[in-house]
């Protein structure tokens, strides 16, 4: 590297012109001794030029020498997105903190991509998503420009965007779905008997359910699991106890709560006893 910066140094120094050869051949040399006088401040500027790049390329060796010897002597602890990393015993306090500055910078950097992403899917949100102004305005109010936003908050919202935007009409679907195809699916039967088949109550069409299929539970099962979605009726419903139920799991329940031989709530169809074999109880006067 010397070797180089001399011979710039060199060729640097044929390149100075002539005082007195700058305004032709007509100037000629009329002062040697300022020419000389420059020529030997030109080569002093080089000189320290050349010192001043040996100065800066030995404090870079120093610096890197520096740092790998604290690396080696305290290996630096992993930097996390959300919080600084805790002050090593052994690292010099200049140090740290230079690195608690560049992991808030990182920091920083990633809650700015996060924001940019909230902004786009806001964008995409209000120009494809019929309905949805008041919902992207919701969040642009949540998390104004100046408030901490992270990839965890961006989570959140598109979750949050797809609790509310889930095609509403499947699910207005599902829920309106046959009861007896709903039933059939539950595949609930108080037996698979011939006998329980036959004594069974009446379809919801009126007619008694063929030997050897699944018994439907009546139309008026799944409609009040329908219409009470919430258990209010019912303090034994599970609901009231904050579990969530499916609309199967719900008429599930309903079909093992409730007789439907007698519409007696208290006992399963299999304890009845109205079933075959069994006194039936006495019809009041």
């Amino acid at each position: 590297m010397t070797d180089h910066n001399e011979r710039d140094s060199n060729q640097r120094i044929d390149t100075v012109q002539d005082p007195g050869s700058a305004g032709g051949s007509g100037g000629g040399d009329a002062n040697p001794s300022a020419r000389l006088e420059l020529e030997r401040l030109a080569v002093e500027k080089l000189k320290l030029e050349l010192e001043l790049k040996n100065a800066s390329v030995r404090e870079l060796e120093l610096r890197y020498q520096l740092n790998q010897q604290a690396r080696q002597a305290q290996p630096l602890p992993e930097r996390n997105e959300r919080t600084l990393p805790e002050k090593p015993t052994e690292m010099p306090a200049a140090e740290w903190i230079d690195m608690c500055r560049t992991t808030a910078a990182e920091v920083a950097s990633l809650n700015g991509s996060a924001r940019l992403l909230l902004h786009d899917l806001l964008k995409e949100v209000r120009s494809k998503v019929p309905d949805s102004a008041k919902w992207a305005t919701s969040v642009t109010e949540k998390y104004p420009p100046g408030a901490q936003f992270s990839f965890s908050d961006l989570s959140a919202v598109f979750d949050e965007f797809l609790e509310t935007f889930d095609p509403k009409a499947k699910r207005k679907q599902a829920n309106q779905q046959s009861w007896s195809t709903v039933a059939k699916r539950a595949r609930v039967a108080t037996a698979a008997t011939d006998t329980a088949n036959r004594g069974g109550p009446a379809s919801a069409s009126g007619r008694p359910p063929r030997s050897g299929s699944v018994w439907v539970p009546p139309k008026e099962v799944f409609d009040a699991a329908q219409n009470d979605p919430s258990g209010a009726s019912d303090t034994r419903n599970p609901l009231k106890r904050g579990e969530f139920l499916t609309n199967l799991e719900k008429l599930n329940w309903m079909l093992q709560s409730k007789c439907f031989r007698c519409a007696e709530v208290g006992h399963k169809a299999s304890k009845c006893p109205t079933k075959k074999g069994t006194q039936a109880p006495a019809q009041p006067a």
